[in-house]
């Protein structure tokens, strides 16, 4: 509705230290930006800085419901992901899975959003800069029976590993080892294992980190996962994805072989004959 974004904006300047208000006006732009053509419109009337401005409260409810809200607004559309990282939002985000470290909503949503922000190539820097690579890896730390924050965590590694130097700084800080036993104790979370899966094939084109892979139990962990997982499409796609980059080396490809992977990846092929990206990959 026209004039809803302004009205929204307002109500929330002009009470910031009210949480219920900002609470609300931050569900309110939320479900105003459910298009794409909408997200641009909340940002454009000032929707991103109204919700960076409430998360300086530090309230947990409110700091969760800003990620969500931040994300939503990224989702399908870059200017704003741009937009969000240059109006200081990565700072936000950090600031509050810093203060908010046990509080697995904060850290879910937290993950949630800097993986999408990172799919633009200039904020894969940007948030390794602004401690979100770190947040992430001590989220993934403290949470580790939460499924939410292990997906979540899972899926930001993976996208923030496409650029080269991140595939260093994840390994160094541990997150090889955090995303294989991400698999190995959610092993009937199929969401987590296809992130896990795309985590470890985008850390796999680091020569290094494919001999730190095996070694950790990577081979096993995304066979496990594709053996247990055998209908879901997702997981069969991103292990073979996984299996293809671990097995760029002389030593990981006979492990693969000893591990039966061979026969895992037929198996995926004939269950999913109709999906073109297990059959590429396969």
């Amino acid at each position: 509705q026209e004039g809803a974004v302004e009205a929204v904006v307002a109500a929330m300047t002009e009470h910031t230290s009210v949480v219920e208000v900002q609470r609300q006006g931050l569900y309110a732009l939320r479900s105003l930006a459910g298009t794409v053509d909408s997200r641009g419109r909340v940002a454009e009337g000032g929707g991103i800085r109204a919700v960076l401005t409430a998360m300086k409260n530090g309230h947990a409810g409110v700091q969760e419901q800003g990620c969500r809200v931040l994300r939503g607004l990224g989702v399908q559309h870059s200017n704003n992901r741009i937009r969000i990282a240059s109006e200081g939002g990565l700072e936000a985000i950090t600031g509050a899975m810093r203060a908010h470290a046990r509080h697995a909503g904060v850290q879910e949503q937290g993950c949630r959003v800097l993986g999408l922000l990172s799919v633009n190539h200039d904020n894969k820097e940007k948030v390794v800069s602004a401690g979100g690579l770190t947040c992430v890896i001590e989220a993934m730390s403290a949470h580790p029976k939460v499924v939410g924050v292990q997906e979540q965590g899972c899926c930001a590694l993976s996208t923030l590993s496409v650029r080269a130097e991140n595939q260093t700084a994840i390994a160094d800080k541990g997150g090889i080892e955090l995303v294989i036993a991400a698999m190995q104790a959610h092993k009937d979370e199929p969401g987590v294992l296809e992130q896990g899966c795309r985590a470890v094939m985008s850390l796999a084109v680091n020569d290094n980190n494919k001999i730190r892979i095996a070694d950790a139990g990577g081979i096993a962990a995304v066979l496990e996962a594709m053996s247990g997982q055998q209908l879901h499409a997702g997981v069969q796609e991103q292990g073979c994805c996984a299996l293809v980059n671990i097995a760029v080396n002389h030593d990981n490809m006979g492990r693969v072989a000893a591990h039966g992977g061979i026969s895992v990846v037929l198996s995926a092929m004939k269950a999913h004959v109709t999906r073109a990206g297990v059959q590429e990959q396969g």
